[in-house]
Order: structure tokens, then C-alpha cells, then sequence
């Protein structure tokens, strides 16, 4: 519970994005190439959780976010266009093995349009989360957050200060004579 209290962004759009950002990185783990796309994207994300980050720090996370959506869209766009007719694909190793032989008809076990979703469903939701970051970015809900924090911080600080004799944490250093 003391996670909740703690968090330097208590922001409705900047938890939503975080949430949704572990929920695209969850489905990207069923094709490394969109776990590859989105890794870095909700490692950054999720550090807001715990540290305040600069202004150019969020912006950073909502390039890295809008990066992610724009390369699993790609991936899916590509997937889609490269082994459309294929019968059978290595999703692993993106490649595609079409033997051209008619005497035995198998079947198409290339499943395209599963890995193209599974892209695209990915890159939606880091759109969504590069969409909730920006709003809060540009919005001035990031400046009342830091505002916030400040003021609270500036009142603990206060607080030490009149009564040097609390529980502080500030520590004075100083030079001892030998």
C-alpha cells in the first residue's frame, strides 16, 4: 500500500499509460520481434514509478513508446506483405520455406495473419501509451505533479529546519579540527 502513496506522478493518464504499457509488453512476449520493440519502451516506463524524471526525461519515454507502436506496426505491415501465399514460415527466425511442390498439398501452416495481429495489437497499445504520456506532458498536469511534489518536499524541508531536533534525514557536514 505504501507503493501508492509513494509514486512521484499520482497522475490518472501517466498510471494508465505505465498499466497499459505492462499489458502490450505481456502480449509482445508471444513474438521476440515485438518483445525486442518494446522492451525499452516499458523499462523506461516503469522507472516513473519511483523516480521523478525531467520533463525531457517523459518526452524521452513518449518517443521510445511511439517508436515501439510505429516498428510493431511495420513488423505486422511486413509479416502480412512478405509471406502473404506461404505455406509454411519459421516465426522465429522470420524466414519462410515454399518448397513449390504440388504432389503433396499440406496446407498453409503459415499463420501470417496471427503474428501480423499479435504486431499490431502490440503497436496499438504503445500507441494508446505514448497517446496517455503525451497528454500528460503537454496538458500541464506534469507541471502540477512537479509542483506538488515540490511542495511537498519544500514543507518537509521546512519542517526540519524549525525543529532540528525531529527524526530528519538532513545531515550537516562540517570540518573537524585535529
Amino acid at each position: 500500500m505504501f507503493f501508492f502513496f509513494c509514486r512521484p506522478y499520482r497522475d490518472g493518464f501517466m498510471l494508465t499509460a505505465q498499466i497499459i504499457s505492462i499489458v502490450a509488453f505481456c502480449v509482445s512476449w508471444l513474438w521476440y520481434v515485438t518483445l525486442i520493440l518494446g522492451a525499452v519502451a516499458m523499462v523506461l516506463l516503469q522507472v516513473i514509478w519511483c523516480c521523478r524524471m525531467k520533463k525531457s526525461g517523459v518526452y524521452a519515454s513518449f518517443i521510445i513508446a511511439a517508436l515501439a507502436s510505429i516498428g510493431c506496426i511495420i513488423a505486422g505491415v511486413i509479416m502480412i506483405v512478405q509471406w502473404k501465399g506461404d505455406t509454411y514460415c519459421h516465426v522465429f527466425t522470420v524466414t519462410n520455406d515454399n518448397f513449390d511442390d504440388d504432389f503433396y498439398d499440406w496446407g498453409d501452416y503459415c499463420k501470417e495473419q496471427a503474428w501480423a495481429a499479435i504486431a499490431f495489437i502490440t503497436g496499438t497499445l504503445w500507441a494508446t501509451t505514448a497517446g496517455f504520456i503525451l497528454y500528460f506532458v503537454t496538458s500541464g498536469r506534469y507541471e502540477r505533479c512537479e509542483l506538488r511534489s515540490d511542495e511537498r518536499n519544500g514543507e518537509s524541508n521546512r519542517q526540519n529546519q524549525e525543529n532540528p531536533n525531529s527524526n530528519s534525514s538532513n545531515i550537516e557536514m562540517g570540518v573537524l579540527a585535529t
